[in-house]
């Protein structure tokens, strides 16, 4: 295992005598994960949080996640750009999920 100045994990040898690189951003969010064959996943957040907006994976799909202010989950959308909708009560607790055939489930 390979570390930065920060303690982020840079890189990491796997058993086969390949490596995984990562990079991060000043904040220490994980922004690049590469494989051995340069394949990358990216990574982008919702402002200064560690929340996580954005995946891009090496096949040109995407997951994709949309927060409140508050931070919390409003809606994710797969590779396939199928929502699933989360609403929360007024505590930001979430209390429905909606997935993309419209089926909701309760929570409580």
């Amino acid at each position: 295992i390979a570390l930065d100045e920060n303690g982020n994990m840079v890189g990491l040898d796997l058993p086969d005598g390949n490596r995984l690189t990562f990079k991060y951003d000043e904040y220490a969010r994980l922004l690049e994960e590469t494989d051995p064959l340069g394949r990358k996943i990216q990574y982008e957040y919702h402002h200064l949080t560690t929340l996580v907006t954005q995946v891009s994976y090496p096949d040109g799909s995407t997951w994709r996640a949309r927060y409140d202010d508050k931070g919390n989950l409003l809606a994710e959308f797969d590779a396939l750009g199928q929502m699933t909708e989360y609403l929360n009560s007024g505590e930001g607790l979430p209390h429905t999920i909606i997935d993309a055939t419209y089926k909701s489930k309760y929570l409580w």
